[in-house]
């Protein structure tokens, strides 16, 4: 009896796992990024000896060990890499305050109720990212441009016992010194910083797309775009609002040849609106977001979209009988020689170019 008993725990156990990875695989999103708002996207970063700078028109956040009183309140300081916009989703619990002046305060966290793990929230840009689009800030994220903002949140502790069991004995090692907060030097035991965004971040959600369409901009060797065939029902409404610019695309990576998986709808000079096979179609695409790093080599502290073929769908297209590409390939390859400059991620010109061939869709 007991070993019926072990065994149907087992199996209670395992239906379980298994439900919750359906449940978590499930999370999607249909057709784009416009509602995708995702909280701990990647795992907490740690800010060593937090401070906060508050300028009154935003909240940042960085590790006191990484800075000298001299860099603090300068021009240029929140534009930093590691400094971080802090959620002003969360009313703040009890702040020391360390600085006042006319043009920014500065706060310690208090201890016992903050530890130093954050975590991240990734929230869509709206589409004047890549352009003027006054007329949409009334209808937020519904139009979405392919980039990610984000913003850290503080974890709270529930009390001082939970804290000193979950975060890492350092010494403080925090001195005033002219109203700053300065890190304490350790010559013979140099802590590193402690916190870095990953440079890709697996967002664990799916889009699904029923009917994709994929726009391939020139040279045919860069990235395509992909959105659903949905958009094209309000997309003459919707440009109203936004012009020529992305508020339905995302970036789509892929191993799979384009000539193979899609069929051609029509195309320019510029590029090829074209629709994926039924038997191409993945259905749920795994999103991920990427650094956005300018020509200069620095990152501008937005995360680029993306979505992927799954490995185990790239194996199952090893199984698909192959077909013959259509001919017109052969003269969109001709003009696709004749462009030898690769557009950057979602460049305004891309959606300019697509605008035209989208628009021949809808009146065929």
């Amino acid at each position: 009896m007991k070993t019926k008993r072990k065994i149907l725990i087992v199996v209670i156990l395992f239906l379980g796992i298994i439900i919750y990875l359906l449940t978590r695989w499930n999370n999607v999103q249909e057709d784009g990024l416009s509602y995708f708002f995702l909280h701990n996207t990647s795992r907490g970063i740690r800010l060593e000896n937090p401070l906060i700078y508050d300028d009154f028109s935003d909240r940042y956040v960085f590790s006191s060990v990484l800075f000298d009183s001299s860099v603090i309140g300068k021009p240029d300081f929140t534009a930093r890499e590691d400094v971080y916009v802090l959620s002003r989703s969360v009313s703040l619990g009890p702040l020391d305050t360390v600085f006042c002046c006319d043009s920014y305060n500065l706060y310690k966290y208090d201890d016992d109720y903050y530890g130093d793990v954050f975590d991240t929230n990734m929230f869509p840009r709206i589409t004047y990212t890549v352009g003027d689009a006054d007329e949409i800030d009334y209808i937020l994220y519904r139009y979405c441009s392919g980039y990610y903002d984000f913003s850290l949140t503080p974890k709270v502790l529930v009390s001082r016992y939970l804290k000193k069991n979950i975060k890492s004995h350092i010494p403080p090692g925090i001195l005033l010194r002219e109203g700053f907060a300065i890190a304490k030097s350790n010559m013979k035991n140099p802590r590193k910083p402690t916190a870095y965004m990953e440079d890709t971040i697996n967002t664990y959600e799916n889009i699904i797309y029923e009917h994709p369409l994929i726009y391939i901009p020139y040279p045919l060797d860069g990235t395509p775009y992909i959105f659903s065939d949905r958009v094209l029902s309000t997309f003459e409404f919707d440009s109203r609002f936004c012009g020529k610019r992305n508020f339905y695309a995302v970036q789509y990576k892929t191993e799979l040849p384009l000539n193979m998986i899609c069929n051609i709808i029509c195309f320019d000079s510029n590029g090829v609106l074209a629709e994926l096979k039924p038997e191409y179609n993945e259905t749920r695409y795994p999103l991920y977001l990427r650094k956005n790093i300018l020509p200069t080599g620095h990152w501008d502290k937005t995360y680029i979209s993306y979505v992927k073929n799954t490995d185990v769908f790239k194996f199952k297209t090893k199984f698909i009988k192959d077909t013959d590409a259509d001919c017109r390939w052969d003269e969109i390859k001709m003009l696709s020689d004749k462009v030898d400059t690769f557009p950057s991620d979602y460049d305004p010109s891309i959606f300019i170019n697509a605008y035209s061939l989208i628009i021949n869709k809808i009146k065929q």
